[in-house]
């Protein structure tokens, strides 16, 4: 037993030697990594597509390629705003002028700005961990300014990457500033770059290189009248410049990053992105920022780089590891994926417009109707009928769309598919043999299972739906957005009370399956796996909490308490399995890691950055009008239900009764917890209403 003993204490000191070799030697590889950044500035996927530089191809091809989402804390994305979250990894704000470089003062005000945004950026945590870790950093820029003297000088946007938390630059590796010289015209000098950066580019470094050229081609002029290269011919010279810095690097051991941090002047949309190294294998770019393939967001850019060092830039980086997935990786997918996110991005307003004005008119118009012209509609009931049907189609439509190719083709197209599926969904429902009750149950159960199937395989519907995430501008980019949020609530309570009603079932027998069926659907919106919706949990919990009590007594004051307490339950259950079980946390699990370290400015962040976000809604969304329509109707109804007693529409639909009344107290509640603030109280309460106002036309006209 001894020697048995010793034998294994041996083979366990042996492993443990094995081990530290091992992890010395990778940590040694990780310190002599190089990792080098090349900025090719207003340029586009089609553009790329059209131009087909050769080594951007094969570097594509060796690495992968992404769709760049540039969103910054500003309102508006500019290169000196992408350039400052970058290096912050998280979203970041700068001024408009980019034409002086950086000083004391002016990186002062710079950290003053990003206090006020609520993301608690850190201008320059990209450099300063590097350093902290022992790598070197470098910029090489392009002289775009001229001072006084009429020199050119390097511009602030590109001192930003290179910069550290104080706004100074690595001590002995200045910027590079230069022009280079030739028939009148400005362009980059490659020639005095390839040296710079032989000379920067060591073992243990991070070189920054703006290539400059590809951003001057989206200006008509300089101030000064010089020419300025087209923008095909600055990104051939651009192509050379990376090709040749690629052929010096080992993609095992050295990373390679090519991206454009914003687009061209007048357009929007998403920008390319190509990286190559380790970690990196053939296939497309994504991230769990995304969960979407070919999609990331700028933010993974310095989490990505760091780890090649084996530097981690802590609790205030937002971004994170940027991977592969398998996929097509042609330049003229990319540009198309761009086309389909920008053509989606541009629909959701005016179907935002056309879904909320419909609604709003609908509610508005038809409780009024009812009231005091109730007699002229009674010729016109199927009409109104199939009206108020295809309104609450609408939504299952504009859900389904994106999952046609053909959507994309052009505006019109998309727009088409949404109303000719709606109205398919609607003449079925329309036609069914009970007027009253199942169509309402078909369309509410075909809109909570399309949901929820959705969800479960991954919400292919969601990235480009003008109710789902739109990933030029939204805040993130997997699991249950709130739109669809908003209406899987109201239709799955309607759907399981409203059928209930119909086989004439006894609500107090229902209220137990019900509430394991609701606490299923609260675990699929909240778990970081599936829906991760935290907001959802916040809304979702307390109405199904109120709804049980609804189904098996009298609602009373101490059930809300009861609710408020089912709710925090749900979430620290939630937020415990999401931040310490899976490997990649959402928002909420990072939250709950921050915190557990002691990072509780996290939770005020958070908090700051919901209500600025509640308020923007609020002041500029045009779901507020459909919020106040909402509410107007169900004042309107609250006032003339007293006088129709105990004939009015929710006395003879107490299913309905109890989901508006679970609905309302959800829309309340989501409108607190969630960013799109009075967007989620407008789609809630009107896509109820609107099943309150054909309940109600139905029974007027059928039962006399």
């Amino acid at each position: 037993m001894f020697i048995m003993r010793r034998k294994l204490i041996r083979l366990f000191i042996l492993v443990a030697l094995v081990s530290f070799a091992f992890l010395g030697r990778a940590s040694a590889l990780s310190i002599d990594s190089r990792a080098v950044i090349i900025i090719i500035d207003r340029v586009t996927w089609a553009e790329l597509a059209a131009s087909q530089p050769s080594n951007l191809s094969h570097l594509a091809k060796e690495g992968a390629p992404g769709l760049l989402i540039n969103r910054t804390a500003g309102p508006r994305t500019t290169s000196v705003r992408s350039y400052a979250t970058i290096s912050a990894g998280t979203r970041a704000d700068a001024d408009a002028d980019a034409g002086r470089g950086l000083n004391p003062r002016r990186f002062k005000e710079l950290v003053d700005l990003n206090k006020k945004t609520g993301y608690r950026a850190q201008v320059g945590l990209l450099s300063t961990a590097l350093r902290k870790g022992g790598v070197d950093v470098a910029v090489i820029g392009n002289a775009d300014y001229r001072d006084k003297d009429g020199r050119y000088i390097l511009g602030r946007e590109v001192e930003l990457l290179g910069a550290d938390k104080d706004g100074r630059l690595p001590p002995g590796r200045k910027s590079l500033i230069y022009k280079a010289p030739g028939n009148g015209s400005i362009s980059t000098d490659y020639q005095q770059m390839k040296a710079s950066f032989s000379r920067l580019s060591t073992p243990a470094s991070l070189v920054i290189v703006e290539t400059g050229d590809t951003r001057r081609s989206d200006m008509t002029s300089t101030k000064s009248g010089e020419k300025i290269a087209p923008k095909m011919e600055a990104i051939a010279r651009a192509d050379k410049f990376i090709g040749w810095v690629a052929k010096d690097l080992d993609f095992k051991r050295d990373m390679l990053v090519v991206l454009s941090p914003s687009m061209p002047r007048e357009s929007g949309g998403l920008t390319p992105i190509i990286m190559a190294g380790p970690g990196i294998a053939p296939g497309l770019l994504t991230s769990p920022s995304t969960r979407r393939p070919g999609l990331l967001v700028s933010l993974d850019v310095a989490p990505t780089v760091a780890n090649v060092f084996g530097v981690d830039l802590g609790s205030q980086n937002s971004g994170r590891l940027i991977k592969t997935v398998a996929g097509t990786t042609s330049f003229q997918y990319m540009a198309q994926q761009a086309h389909d996110y920008l053509l989606s991005e541009e629909l959701s307003v005016p179907i935002t417009i056309g879904y909320s004005v419909a609604e709003a008119f609908l509610l508005v118009a038809g409780f009024l109707g009812l009231i005091f012209i109730k007699e002229k509609l009674r010729s016109a009931y199927e009409w109104l009928r199939l009206i108020i049907i295809f309104v609450l189609a609408l939504p299952l439509g504009v859900f389904i769309t994106p999952l046609l190719p053909i959507a994309y083709a052009n505006g019109a197209t998309y727009i088409g598919l949404v109303l000719l599926i709606s109205a398919v969904i609607a003449f079925s429902a329309w036609r069914m043999s009970d007027k009253t009750r199942s169509p309402i149950i078909f369309l509410t159960g075909s809109t909570t299972l399309f949901i929820l199937v959705n969800l479960l395989i991954g919400a292919p519907g969601d990235g480009k739906s003008a109710f789902g995430y739109t990933a030029i501008n939204a805040s993130r980019f997997y699991g249950m957005g709130n739109h669809y949020l908003s209406f899987l609530l109201p239709a799955v309570l309607v759907f399981a009370l409203l059928w209930a009603e119909r086989s004439e079932r006894d609500f107090a027998t229902l209220a137990r399956p019900l509430a394991i069926i609701l606490g299923a659907i609260v675990f699929v919106v909240g778990f970081g796996g599936l829906g991760a919706n935290t907001g959802g949990i916040i809304m979702m919990a307390p109405a199904f909490t109120l709804v049980y009590f609804s189904l098996v007594t009298q609602v009373k004051p101490r059930h809300f308490g009861v609710a408020a307490l089912t709710t925090l339950a749900a979430v620290l259950m939630l937020a415990a399995a999401d931040a310490f079980f899976p490997s990649e946390p959402t928002h909420l699990g990072i939250v709950t890691r921050q915190a557990a370290t002691g990072a509780i400015p996290a939770f005020i962040a958070v908090i700051k950055r919901k209500v600025m976000l509640n308020v923007g809604v609020f002041n500029y969304s045009y779901w507020s009008y459909l919020g106040l329509a909402a509410f107007t109707a169900l004042v309107v109804w609250q006032f003339f239900g007293k006088r129709q007693g105990g004939d009015w529409v929710l006395k003879r639909h107490p299913g309905v009764a109890i989901a508006l009344f679970a609905g309302t107290i959800a829309g309340l509640v989501g409108a607190l917890a969630n960013d799109s603030g009075i967007a989620i109280m407008a789609m809630l309460l009107g896509y109820l209403l609107t099943i309150v106002l054909y309940l109600e036309i139905c029974d007027s006209f059928t039962r006399e």
